[in-house]
């Protein structure tokens, strides 16, 4: 704990491992589609948590989910399980979805603009990668994607998830803990959570 400056900042990074996240591109989508949706769910709550001193993410990646929140701690359990009860009860709005897709969309269409040194980079990246999707995968089959496949995916998702959680700054052993276990206890309700932080 930092005692010179007594400033009750953290950064808290929880990494859910989901084996659904890229079971397929179509998977891969859904779930960046989803964290999307998610973060557009919990615009309301963001002048709020700034007022409050924290401010927050939540992507979408080729393993699951990564939630990262910086701030002070008083507040951040708050935010947490405003965070994990969003995750849980999200329902997706069609012109929204459309929204997150033709952005998505234009995010996989700025890929083959890159130029040659950081497609050459990708490329190499993508070999070296096991179980990979290609980029080229992604957007073959994202028009196929409807916002009922998203909404019926996200059980899937959040059915077997291994967390791993990451926090520093000024906080004690102990407190940190909790927040783990704060998390999980949110988390757990409805979910097969393994923890690795053991």
């Amino acid at each position: 704990q930092d005692n010179q400056f007594e400033s009750p900042k953290v950064d808290v990074c929880f990494k859910l491992f989901s084996p659904f996240a890229s079971k397929s591109p179509r998977t891969i989508l859904m779930t960046n589609i989803y964290t999307s949706l998610l973060m557009d769910s919990l615009n309301a709550y963001s002048y709020p948590a700034q007022e409050a001193g924290l401010k927050y993410s939540i992507k979408g990646n080729r393993t699951g989910l990564e939630i990262v929140i910086s701030g002070y701690s008083e507040k951040l359990p708050i935010l947490l399980a405003t965070i994990v009860k969003n995750m849980k009860s999200l329902k997706i709005d069609p012109q929204r979805f459309e929204t997150a897709v033709a952005k998505m969309k234009q995010s996989l269409n700025n890929h083959n603009l890159m130029e040659s040194r950081s497609l050459t980079g990708y490329e190499f990246g993508y070999i070296m990668t096991q179980d990979a999707w290609h980029i080229n995968d992604l957007t073959k089959v994202i028009d196929t994607i409807h916002h009922r496949d998203v909404q019926a995916f996200i059980p899937t998702l959040l059915s077997r998830l291994s967390s791993h959680g990451l926090i520093y700054g000024n906080i004690i052993k102990a407190e940190a803990m909790e927040i783990v276990r704060f998390f999980e206890d949110a988390l757990i309700e409805n979910t097969d959570l393994t923890s690795l932080d053991n």
